[in-house]
């Protein structure tokens, strides 16, 4: 509890504000809003997976593997060159002169 002097002074900025007092019930909200934003799936290895499928229930993998999916395939489209190849010399000369047609190459001699 505060005084009304220093209720005064704090308003005139001659005293540092009182610390807020925040209510459990806004802790309590901000922990459960915290615990469902995490992924308990997110960092499993491919062995954990296996482990836990049977106690995860289907539609939540399903959903983790089309979200998982979908990153993938936007990380392909991201991609700067589509494929590396290893040519041999017969093969070299045919896609060279085939696949320049197609776009732009980068070989790598």
């Amino acid at each position: 509890d505060t005084t009304q002097w220093d209720d005064i002074h704090r308003r005139l900025g001659n005293f540092a504000p009182l610390p807020k007092v925040v209510p459990q019930r806004e802790l309590d909200k901000a922990l459960v809003e915290a615990a469902e934003k995490v992924d308990a799936l997110e960092a499993c290895s491919l062995k954990e997976l296996d482990k836990v499928e049977d106690d995860v229930e289907e539609d939540t993998l399903a959903a983790y593997r089309r979200r998982r999916i979908a990153e993938l395939k936007a990380a392909q489209k991201a991609s700067k060159f589509g494929e590396v190849l290893n040519l041999t010399r017969t093969q070299f000369v045919h896609q060279v002169n085939e696949g320049s047609a197609g776009g732009q190459w980068v070989v790598v001699l």
